[in-house]
């Protein structure tokens, strides 16, 4: 692309494995939605037509390879955008504001970033002598970066310190890259540009700005979120290839969200019977068991625990 057509602002969003790609093109529908203009791209491994999924994307890239590699997408996402100025937005996230605000930071930094409102429950050490949950808990699921050399320069360290740690989630390296690189021009955001469910509820009231983002996380407490997510699933299906149509992981998240859809699901009293009595039904069927809370996450690294927690300084 050049000068000419390149966009001045872009939002990118990674959809890897099949209930991702189902949240990453709810995300775009948000997106379209709430900034009509902005230009839009999807990154995912699911082979799909890029024209089934054009009111939501300008720009499909599909790349063949293990689900396990998300991170480390997400942690080069200049590599594959267009724009002079990016969005990246983690998948299970909603836009229902206007991003302008957000772009125009880029006037003056190079990276914004959102920090969490609270310290990081998983216990990790900074460097010597500053544990990481004195520092600014940093949330890696909405940043926006101008793309030049001190944007590049900062996600290859993040990068590189996520996958020496060995860790399974970025936030740790990407806390250990902010004070590992202290002439950055970056600033950090509040919960405005990525509120979860916690927060929106919480920390938010009528004389407040309310949230651009939202960040469900967990499709099973928000309802609304599943509706649409369902919605999106069942829009989708027809146009998937046959082979990921048959994949058996496209009938466990079908099956997934029309159980967390039930009116029986909605309601604390008759949640629990109901999902006892559809088990039940599974095990006579021979079918696997659905876990309703599952959401197949995979990353790069082992699990994140007190005793590997730790990020090595240089």
């Amino acid at each position: 692309m050049n000068a000419a057509t390149r966009p001045e602002r872009e939002a990118v969003v990674i959809g890897y494995g099949f209930e991702y790609l189902v949240m990453a093109l709810n995300c775009g529908r948000s997106i379209r939605a709430s900034n009509p203009g902005l230009a839009t791209t999807l990154i995912t491994n699911v082979p799909i037509d890029a024209a089934s999924v054009a009111d939501r994307f300008d720009r499909v890239i599909v790349r063949d390879e293990p689900a396990d590699r998300n991170r480390l997408v997400k942690t080069s996402v200049l590599d594959h955008t267009v724009g002079e100025r990016v969005l990246y937005a983690d998948a299970d996230s909603e836009v229902v504001g206007d991003l302008d605000p957000a772009f125009r930071l880029l006037d003056r930094f190079d990276v914004v970033l959102r920090m969490q409102a609270v310290p990081v429950n998983k216990p990790f050490e900074l460097a010597d002598g500053i544990p990481g949950g004195v520092f600014p808990h940093l949330h890696g699921g909405v940043f926006l970066l101008r793309d030049g050399d001190a944007a590049r320069a900062f996600l290859a360290h993040w990068q590189r310190r996520m996958v020496e740690s060995g860790l399974s989630r970025d936030q740790p390296a990407l806390a250990r890259t902010v004070y590992d690189l202290p002439d950055m021009r970056s600033i950090t955001v509040n919960a405005i540009w990525s509120a979860d469910e916690w927060e929106a509820a919480n920390l938010f009231n009528a004389k407040r700005e309310p949230p651009r983002i939202l960040h469900y996380a967990k499709p099973h407490h928000d309802l609304g979120a599943a509706r649409r997510l369902r919605a999106t699933l069942e829009a989708l299906l027809p146009d998937l290839p046959l082979a990921v149509r048959d994949d058996p992981d496209v009938d466990r998240v079908r099956e997934k969200y029309r159980r967390i859809t039930h009116p029986l699901f909605a309601s604390a009293v008759t949640r629990r019977p109901y999902l006892a009595a559809v088990h039940r039904w599974d095990v006579l069927r021979g079918r696997p068991p659905v876990d309703v809370m599952d959401r197949r996450a995979t990353a790069q690294g082992r699990a994140y625990t007190r005793d590997n927690g730790r990020l090595w300084a240089d």
